[in-house]
This record gives structure tokens, C-alpha cells and sequence, in this order.
């Protein structure tokens, strides 16, 4: 049905042609008008039966569209319509959409000259660069790399980068431990002015941090020799005062068995921890201590024994995993 319409809608359209020719008179322009809107009414009624469901509602619209379409444009338009419109929107083509794109591979802007088989920074890491590389510019960026290290692991590399045989190197890693150095200094020097003006209540806190301090001083490796032992000395005379103002102190104990160990001071060492856990500190945080001044008076039974007090959740984290792994 709708090919018939459309058919005699191009009839019309076609017999419309000859009259086109006189359509400045009056009579043939009133048949051209009237054979030409009968093609466009009968190409209209058969163009909209071709539209998809979609497109015929609201179902007048689609009809005058068409109709007019063909109206405005004589002969073209109806063919146009017809095969640029109706059957692109009654056949469309499939098109598949992929949600992926070839993209080519870009060009380098250099090639290396040289491609090493072991990573900069594989087997030995930093300390492999620092001691191996002959590229000064390696050996720098090796010591910026420590940064994003924590200050315990990052000082013994920086300590080994004084020995470097290029100025620039022994300089940024001088640099670098003097600023690590003078954080805690001025930390220490503004603990101490304050010292001088705390009240009471407060002055177990801040013996406590000087502690603390002095402790990190050693406990990373900033200091050595004989200004190593003064610093241990400054850590536990200010640990022994804020014990003499808070003996409860668990964690004040802690620490200073702590610095006491690093003194070699075993029996006092032990006793400290013995008073952190009569003060309530964490068996997994003391027992490892305990642990290690057992192995140093080679009491290994002991080693045993207080490893394996310690909770098997603790026990399976690294370094005390391996350690943990051995004696037990």
C-alpha cells in the first residue's frame, strides 16, 4: 500500500511536468497546482507509512512534513525525500561502536644509549648507586631518593655518601643530616626555655620530650662517639626526672630502658622494662626488648621464652616475623 501511494503520487508529479510550461496562464496553473498537491498528499500518505513507529506520532506532523516537503520542492523533492530520508530512517545502517581506539605507538624522543640489565635502583638499592655508579649525577639523585625514606633507614646512607669522592655528593649529604640535626636541636632549645617557665603540673611533659629528643638523636645515628654518650647521658638524666615527678609512667619507663640498653646497661635496662609492664604497657611493644637483653647476656632459653609470649598476631608482622620464625 504504501509503494502504490507513493507511486501515484510520482504519477501525478510527472503528469504535473507538461502543465508547468503554461503555468503563467491561469487554467494551467490551476492543474499544476492541483496535480502537484495530489503528488504531494499521495507521497506524503505513503512516506509516512515507511517511518519507523517512532516517528509517526504525533501522527499529523509527520504527514505534513512530508506533504509539504514535497509541495515546496517540485520533483525533487519528492524523490529526494524519498530516497535521502524515508529509506535511510527505514533502513539505517548498523554502525558497531567499539570501546576501544588503535592508537599508534609514539615515538620516542631519544633513544638510551646504554640499557643496563639490572634496575638503577635493584640489589643493593641506594647503597649499590652511592658505591658503584660513576655518574655523580646518579649518586645525587640516589641521596635525594632518601627523603622519601624514614630518617632511621635514610641517615646510614647519607653517613656513607661523606665518603664520596665528588664534593657535590659529600656536601648535599652533609647538608641533609645537618638539617635532619638542627630540627631536633632547635626542638630541644625551645623544650629547654620552656623548661625554665613551666608550672608544676606540666614539667613531667616536658622532661619527657627532651628525653624523647636526646633520644632520636641517637636512636637515628645523628650522633656518634664520645658526643653519643653525652647524648644518652641528656636522654636518661631528663627521663629520670620526669620519673621522679610521674613514677607511674609507662611509657617514661619504656624509653628509658630503651636508652639504657643502648648504654649496655643491661640490669638497669631490665628493670625498666619490667616496671613499663607493671605500668601497664603493651606486652608486644616490652617483650621484644626483653627478648634482645636476653640475647645479649646469651640466656637463650630466656630468648625463647619471651618471644613466645608474645601474641601470634605481633609475631607474624615483619622483622619480629623472621626473628619470631627462628627461635621458635
Amino acid at each position: 500500500m504504501p509503494a502504490l501511494l507513493i507511486v501515484l503520487g510520482l504519477a501525478s508529479e510527472l503528469a504535473s511536468l507538461p502543465l508547468a510550461a503554461d503555468a503563467l496562464g491561469l487554467p494551467g496553473l490551476g492543474w499544476f497546482l492541483l496535480l502537484h498537491s495530489a503528488a504531494a498528499v499521495l507521497m506524503a500518505a505513503g512516506g509516512v507509512a515507511l517511518l519507523p513507529q517512532a516517528y509517526r506520532r504525533p501522527r499529523w506532523h509527520g504527514f505534513l512534513f512530508v506533504a509539504l516537503a514535497v509541495f515546496c520542492v517540485p520533483v525533487f523533492g519528492g524523490v529526494g525525500l524519498l530516497l535521502g530520508v524515508l529509506l535511510g530512517l527505514r533502513w539505517p545502517r548498523v554502525v558497531e561502536h567499539s570501546p576501544y581506539a588503535r592508537v599508534d605507538i609514539p615515538e620516542l624522543p631519544n633513544q638510551p644509549l646504554h640499557v643496563s640489565p639490572e634496575p638503577q635502583y635493584g640489589q643493593g638499592g641506594l647503597v649499590g648507586v652511592l658505591l658503584d655508579s660513576p655518574d655523580p649525577d646518579k649518586r645525587v639523585r640516589a641521596l635525594m631518593a632518601t627523603r622519601q625514606m624514614p630518617p632511621r633507614a635514610a641517615v646510614p646512607i647519607l653517613r656513607m655518601a661523606l665518603r664520596d669522592r665528588v664534593d657535590d655528593v659529600r656536601l648535599l649529604a652533609y647538608s641533609m643530616l645537618d638539617r635532619m640535626e638542627q630540627r631536633i636541636n632547635d626542638r630541644i632549645r625551645r623544650l629547654r626555655a620552656g623548661l625554665q617557665v613551666t608550672r608544676a603540673a606540666s614539667q613531667a611533659r616536658v622532661q619527657r620530650s627532651l628525653a624523647q629528643q636526646y633520644w632520636e638523636l641517637a636512636y637515628l645515628g645523628l650522633s656518634q662517639g664520645d658526643v653519643l654518650e653525652h647524648v644518652l647521658e641528656q636522654a636518661q638524666s631528663y627521663a629520670d626526672a620526669a620519673l621522679a615527678l610521674e613514677p607511674d609512667d609507662s611509657g617514661i619507663h619504656f624509653l628509658r630502658g630503651r636508652i639504657l640498653l643502648q648504654r649496655g646497661l643491661m640490669d638497669e635496662a631490665s628493670q625498666s622494662f619490667a616496671r613499663a609492664l607493671e605500668a601497664g604497657m603493651a606486652a608486644d611493644d616490652v617483650l621484644p626488648y626483653q627478648a634482645e637483653l636476653a640475647f645479649l647476656r646469651r640466656d637463650y632459653p630466656a630468648v625463647r621464652g619471651f618471644l613466645a609470649r608474645i601474641s601470634p598476631w605481633a609475631r607474624r608482622n615483619p622483622p619480629l616475623s623472621e626473628i619470631a620464625e627462628y627461635w621458635l
